[in-house]
């Protein structure tokens, strides 16, 4: 089983996040956040050539506002997943996101990697 590469490392995220897509206005929850994106789950479906307006608060270290490109959509369970890019992301926010990143625990970091050889099983079964 080859690991996946990603260009920025990233954390579990699990705060409120808004989303506003063609003049509607949606609140989801995140699941993880990284320097150049963040996957997120809302109840709307949305079209992956949207640009997005995402806002969320960066736990220690404030409010952000970013604009995004979807990437990926899942429909899941809970919704619809979204996988987003970040779109010039401004120096201040970008530091806010790293900061945060760096924080992350051994205990995380542990639950990350179990949670991911996980998904790969279920996916290979």
């Amino acid at each position: 089983m080859s690991k996946e590469k990603r260009k920025f490392p990233r954390r579990i995220f699990e705060s409120s996040v808004g989303v506003l897509s063609k003049g509607l206005y949606y609140t989801g929850v995140g699941v993880e956040i990284g320097e150049g994106g963040m996957m997120f789950h809302i109840d709307a479906e949305i079209s992956e050539e949207n640009r997005l307006l995402v806002s969320f608060r960066v736990p220690n270290h404030g409010f952000v506002v970013i604009q995004a490109n979807v990437r990926n959509t899942r429909h899941d369970h809970e919704g619809f997943r979204y996988g987003i890019e970040f779109v010039d992301l401004a120096f201040e926010n970008r530091r806010r996101i790293r900061d945060f990143i760096a924080e992350k625990t051994q205990a995380e970091a542990d639950f990350e990697k179990k949670s991911h050889s996980a998904q790969i099983l279920r996916m290979h079964k």
